[in-house]
């Protein structure tokens, strides 16, 4: 387990999108969609860096040589904050899916350790992970943090 604490994710993400950017192939778009209002979640910012780069790694190989158009964003939630990466790429199926976090395991005919990395490493924040997908439709992944209490309680009070 990781020391984690309170991450701005939104600010965090913005400070970081060109490097990521970067990470992709120049025939691919980069797209950051990110709120407006910070995102305090439980994590590291070195936790964040390898999940996302290791997701836009997977992302580049599903798009192919020909590029495409990769979505990083968050999506704010009542306790939770999500962490999205998606692409426009093969996809897969729901069988391959089943098995993505075990190590040499790919939608892509990769070599599979980008989930398996992701998984272990979200974990040691206390996040989740999950894939969603479809052959020809590309991916999503997500990655749920737990929002941390300050941001939370002003979240509760502001909809009550």
């Amino acid at each position: 387990q990781i020391d984690a604490g309170p991450v701005d994710l939104v600010e965090h993400l913005r400070r970081g999108a060109a490097l990521l950017s970067r990470a992709l192939d120049r025939r691919t778009r980069f797209v950051l969609e990110l709120p407006a209002e910070p995102m305090m979640v439980i994590a590291e910012p070195g936790v964040v860096d390898r999940i996302v780069l290791n997701l836009l790694v997977n992302a580049k190989q599903a798009v192919g040589e020909n590029g495409g158009q990769v979505w990083v964003r968050v999506v704010p939630d009542v306790g939770y904050a999500f962490l999205e990466v998606e692409d426009d790429g093969i996809g897969f199926d729901s069988a391959v899916a089943e098995r993505l976090f075990q190590p040499g395991i790919s939608g892509s005919g990769s070599t599979g350790l980008g989930l398996s990395v992701v998984q272990d490493v979200a974990s040691s924040v206390g996040a989740r992970v999950t894939v969603e997908s479809m052959p020809g439709h590309g991916a999503r992944c997500r990655i749920v943090f737990r929002r941390s209490g300050a941001n939370e309680n002003a979240l509760t009070r502001s909809n009550a």
